[in-house]
């Protein structure tokens, strides 16, 4: 990952907007949030203290 948007990256949002309606931008959405709650279980994981922290970060941060 290069932080960079490049003709791979735009042309994988234009696929997932193409769908009808906003089918495709709600599972984009859902994708994202799933790699965001992915990544605090990960922190919670890696420190012990941020454990405490896993219900507010998923209630407040990780929406559907």
């Amino acid at each position: 990952m290069d932080s960079q948007i490049g003709s791979r990256t735009l042309s994988a949002l234009r696929f997932f907007l193409s769908y009808p309606g906003n089918e495709g931008e709600m599972i984009l959405i859902l994708a994202l949030n799933c790699s965001q709650g992915q990544r605090y279980l990960e922190l919670a994981e890696q420190r012990q203290a941020n454990e405490s922290f896993i219900y507010g970060w998923m209630k407040e941060r990780v929406k559907l």
